[in-house]
């Protein structure tokens, strides 16, 4: 399973590059070590998380492309039942050779409720 956070066609003006997406992971059912969420810039592995739940957790990419998707993967055993949601916070980023730099907060996330 993945979810994709889209953040709109920031390559408009340039080539633009994804620092880092702060987001958290919200449940009732869930807790923290449940399982882990794997998350992927392209088709790139970039870090495994059990500890978003309720708090907020920064991912920093290095070269990631704007225009790609950042997805986040259940890397784990899935739970039996239970639902849950990712909320992207904060997507910073900068524009390549210019010193330019982005931050979009309360990007909403392309993806619904997930439930178990």
């Amino acid at each position: 399973m993945s979810i994709v956070a889209t953040h709109g066609s920031t390559t408009a003006l340039g080539l633009w590059y994804t620092d880092s997406v702060t987001w958290r992971i919200e449940s009732d059912t869930f807790r923290s070590g449940d399982f882990a969420v794997a998350v992927y810039s392209g088709n790139r592995w970039i870090e495994d998380v059990s500890t978003a739940f309720g708090a907020s957790h920064t991912t920093r990419f290095s070269g990631h492309v704007a225009s790609e998707p950042i997805s986040f993967i259940i890397n784990s055993r899935v739970p039996s039942r239970g639902t849950f949601r990712i909320v992207v916070e904060r997507v910073e980023g900068s524009m390549k050779g210019v010193a330019t730099s982005y931050t979009l907060t309360g990007v909403a996330l392309a993806g619904p409720e997930f439930r178990f």
